[in-house]
């Protein structure tokens, strides 16, 4: 799809692929070319990815649906289980090999990202002014995040203290209550996806333009 979509990307891709192998570099270094890769392309590319409308808001939550499969088998679903990953070089390092979960959950990600941007390049722009539609349908949702048993918990965990926060670390599921809220997402209006789809993408570029590999 890049080379045929977008070749001039697919070009300089493969050629800095190149010159990493001419230099010595193994897989895991042409990893970091691909991440780097990835950032600028979906800098450079994120308003046509914004104007994919609801389509590209159901991908997102799918995309967040694959990430709580990878965090499960790469670290456990418990707050506890995660920390313990995040503050273990080891295994951070090992996320990184070429044939890692984490690298196939990357290249998964970016030929999403190759779709929308390819789907989304000629589409018009989205009117992204807020209705009450949308302001009914997401205060629903999320007072129906608020009332789940395991949110409940959460907010009264944090305000018992740290014997009951600390029960909460062992024993709440990141994944299913990620699920749950995705969940809930995935029924709102297609109309109301667009709008908050558009305005998330233009939130978005900023945060990628801040992110040192956009700008090296």
């Amino acid at each position: 799809r890049l080379a045929g979509k977008f070749p001039c990307d697919h070009d300089r891709h493969a050629t800095t692929l190149a010159e990493t192998a001419i230099r010595g570099g193994d897989r895991d270094a042409m990893m970091l070319d691909l991440n780097k890769w990835g950032v600028e392309f979906a800098t450079a590319n994120m308003s046509a990815i914004g104007r994919t409308g609801a389509k590209g808001f159901d991908e997102a939550l799918g995309f967040g649906s694959d990430a709580l499969v990878f965090i499960e088998k790469t670290a456990g679903c418990t707050p506890k289980s995660i920390m313990a990953m995040a503050s273990d070089p080891e295994k951070i390092m090992a996320l990184s090999a070429y044939d890692s979960e984490a690298t196939q959950f990357s290249m998964g990600a970016y030929r999403t990202l190759v779709n929308l941007a390819a789907e989304g390049r000629d589409a018009p722009a989205i009117d992204t002014t807020p209705t009450p539609e949308d302001e009914r349908a997401l205060q629903s949702v999320f007072f129906s995040i608020m009332m789940d048993e395991r949110v409940m918990k959460l907010a009264q965990a944090a305000s018992a203290g740290d014997a009951s926060a600390a029960s909460l670390e062992s024993t709440l599921d990141i994944c299913e209550l990620g699920e749950t809220v995705i969940g809930k997402l995935r029924r709102l209006p297609p109309d109301t996806k667009a709008r908050i789809w558009a305005m998330g993408a233009a939130e978005a570029v900023k945060s990628l333009r801040s992110l040192p590999l956009a700008g090296t």
